[in-house]
């Protein structure tokens, strides 16, 4: 009888003490419930400052205008530096004792050093940036100017003084294409969407604005061996200019949004205009001639078969067009002598 009436109280307290640990376990889960909560919206918010700081604010900066003074400004004395012989062709040709054909290669090796160097600027710009690659093609207008110049004493033999002016031309070709070539970079660089494709206009407009004040300017003056400091004192006191532009602004000045397609869905990436590096020169070609595998995703550069032939119908257009001027441009003196007005060429 005692066991039996024994068990009925054991029972119950069995049965209390189960439902105090109910009890007392729901306090310790929601506790290490909060205590795990509470971090995470603590990181949660420190992330979204973490953003929020680190997001850039787009800009434009005033000594942009200042780069683009002395891109438009180096152009034009490139451009006037490869024209300057061509309007004063017979007077140079008896001055310095030489024939006609020999004064027109001294505008014509400008154009021969002008397309492997084109061709090799896009690898300088990427190697070593906008304002070296300019400060060095300023050294070599400063060059060419007063190399040109010692050609002028009359003590050196006809040889040499030409060697002295073909070498001037040299130099000079390769400073003409580097402010052309780099005319639609820097306006990436340094300019907005709105403003983009006006200035790049306004820097291809400015080579053959200096080509026209190259071929007034020398026919006014006394002789060719004086017109020779003329250019030389105007090609120093412009590349100095060459100290307005810089590399990069601080910050982009606009934003570009591309969309990278992954696997299961498209995530919009933010790209910044001009802050991307240029894919290599080597690459772009590869990928025109279908001689390398390419794709979008990994900023490679692409070509589909109408953009390869819209691509050559330009570059051959443009080729020819740009070789007709030129050769026009070096001979027009000669030919309107020879056809139209003898003595006023003369």
């Amino acid at each position: 009888m005692s066991a039996r009436s024994s068990s009925p109280g054991q029972e119950k307290s069995k049965a209390r003490s189960n439902l105090a640990n109910l009890v007392t376990v729901e306090p310790v889960v929601e506790k290490k419930a909060e205590q795990v909560l509470v971090p995470l919206s603590n990181n949660l918010n420190a992330l979204k400052s973490d953003q929020e700081s680190s997001m850039i604010v787009y800009r434009l900066y005033r000594r942009r205008w200042l780069g683009l003074v002395g891109m438009v400004v180096l152009n034009i004395v490139a451009a006037m530096n490869w024209i300057w012989f061509s309007p004063i062709a017979k007077s140079t040709a008896d001055d310095f004792h030489i024939s006609l054909p020999q004064v027109n290669w001294l505008s014509q090796v400008v154009n021969l050093i002008y397309l492997p160097m084109a061709l090799a600027i896009p690898s300088m710009i990427q190697r070593f940036g906008i304002r070296k690659t300019c400060l060095t093609a300023g050294a070599c207008l400063l060059i060419a100017s007063w190399i040109r110049y010692a050609g002028v004493s009359r003590s050196l033999s006809t040889n040499g003084a030409y060697a002295l002016l073909i070498l001037g031309q040299i130099f000079a070709g390769f400073a003409q294409p580097v402010f052309q070539v780099l005319g639609p970079k820097f306006s990436e660089t340094w300019f907005d969407l709105k403003a983009r494709t006006t200035v790049t206009m306004i820097i291809a407009v400015a080579n053959p604005i200096g080509s026209a004040i190259g071929q007034l300017i020398p026919p006014f003056l006394d002789s060719p061996r004086s017109s020779l400091l003329v250019l030389g004192v105007a090609t120093t006191a412009s590349v100095g200019l060459v100290l307005f532009i810089q590399e990069a602004p601080p910050t982009p000045p606009s934003e570009d949004a591309t969309q990278v397609v992954n696997e299961c869905s498209i995530d919009t990436v933010t790209a910044f205009a001009g802050s991307r590096p240029s894919p290599p020169f080597t690459d772009t070609m590869a990928a025109l001639f279908g001689r390398q595998k390419m794709s979008e995703d990994d900023g490679s550069p692409t070509f589909s078969k109408t953009e390869k032939i819209d691509f050559a119908i330009i570059a051959t257009v443009f080729g020819v067009l740009v070789g007709a001027i030129s050769s026009f441009s070096i001979l027009i003196s000669q030919i309107v002598r020879f056809f139209l007005y003898p003595v006023i060429c003369d």
